[in-house]
């Protein structure tokens, strides 16, 4: 999560603005990560202090100046639609908080060189952005780290339009570059996948060469504190599918367990094999851990298995400074945070088994028709 969203994530709690599944997640996060509570009351103490000070109007006025800057044509922009706060809460907060001293690890103020968020990117296909759709656009010193906007990629989103059929029909399997991986969960047809992938997105595509199968999903529910999201395919399509061959742990990974992938940095599914090299995440994130795997541009959304096929976590990002450097979002949260969801969704994955076989190629051919191109 970068420091942007964070900042947000705090007001919106605040402001009682958070679904009840994100409110149960982000106390749950203040429970197990003591960096992230000392982020949270750091800033509701300078909330607190801008809020008392004399000069609260001046602060406002100033603000609502580099925003007009900010937002000029061509210039890099902070301050996106996502993060644009009301000002008389978190916006100053914001520009206080990340421009002047940016928190670290530890809660403590940080020198720039530590909060850059260059190295940490979003492993998808889209590295051919056009302005204003960068992996990272530079604000001062800091840069977002979830910020593919896809308003130039093709999007079916009928929001004007009462017919959703397209939902329902089995499309054209096209040969081509992914944008990037999802995989499905559940024979009810729900899908998971890295929500940078499906950003502003309504509906997406799902293909399957193994198959020559495609169709469209509709995105269902974006995660605010991890980078995935959930997507579900009509009930027509949903027949088409067969239960999952893989069970989600239900523990968090261990040093130096193996592992492997299978996604589509290309418009071929690739396999991919590695070791865990440390339990929590980028900076210290606890919502994810650490991979000694290299991942390629398309491996966003892409499944992690245990050695013997049990699936422990979603690839969402690499580390572009550090050789093979992955960063995977924790089995036990994807968990949980499904669970919460099937109060509202009929998320079944009760038919779902485990091959539990030491074998890759075995492992492989029996996956790949569960593992889907994003396009």
């Amino acid at each position: 999560m970068s420091e942007e969203e964070k900042i947000a994530l705090f007001d919106a709690y605040l402001r009682n603005e958070l679904s009840v599944e994100d409110r149960a997640g982000f106390k749950t996060l203040l429970d197990k990560n003591e960096d992230f509570k000392k982020d949270f009351d750091a800033y509701q103490n300078t909330a607190r202090e801008i809020k008392e000070g004399q000069e609260y109007g001046l602060i406002k006025e100033t603000l609502r100046e580099i925003h007009a800057e900010l937002v000029q044509p061509k210039k890099s922009i902070l301050l996106r639609a996502k993060f644009i706060i009301p000002i008389v809460s978190a916006a100053a907060i914001l520009v206080l908080l990340i421009t002047v001293f940016p928190f670290n690890q530890n809660g403590d103020t940080a020198k720039t060189e530590n909060v850059s968020a260059d190295d940490y990117s979003p492993t998808d296909n889209e590295e051919e952005a056009g302005e204003g759709e960068a992996f990272y656009e530079e604000a001062t010193e800091v840069q977002e780290m979830d910020s593919i906007i896809h308003e130039n990629y093709a999007d079916t989103n009928n929001e004007n339009n009462n017919s959703v059929d397209f939902l329902n029909k089995v499309i054209e399997y096209t040969q081509s570059v992914p944008l990037g991986t999802s995989f499905q969960i559940s024979k009810k047809g729900y899908f998971i996948t890295a929500k940078h992938l499906v950003y502003k997105k309504r509906y997406v595509q799902l293909h399957n060469k193994e198959q020559q199968l495609a169709f469209y999903t509709e995105v269902i529910y974006r995660d605010t504190l991890a980078d995935f999201a959930v997507l579900k395919c009509s009930d027509s399509i949903a027949k088409l599918l067969n239960p999952c061959p893989y069970k989600i742990r239900s523990k968090q990974p261990n040093l130096g367990d193996e592992v492997f992938t299978l996604g589509y940095p290309k418009a071929e599914i690739v396999y991919t094999k590695g070791a865990v090299s440390s339990s929590k995440g980028y900076r210290s994130d606890s919502l994810t851990f650490e991979l000694s795997l290299p991942s390629n541009s398309g491996n966003s959304g892409a499944p992690l298995f245990s050695k013997s096929g049990n699936f422990m976590g979603l690839i969402v990002a690499n580390n572009s400074k550090k050789q093979s450097v992955t960063y995977v979002v924790q089995p036990t949260y994807i968990a949980e945070r499904i669970q919460q969801l099937r109060s509202k969704y009929d998320i079944d994955m009760s038919k779902n088994y485990s091959k539990n076989s030491q074998k890759p190629s075995y492992l492989i051919e029996k996956f790949t028709p569960f593992i889907f191109e994003l396009k």
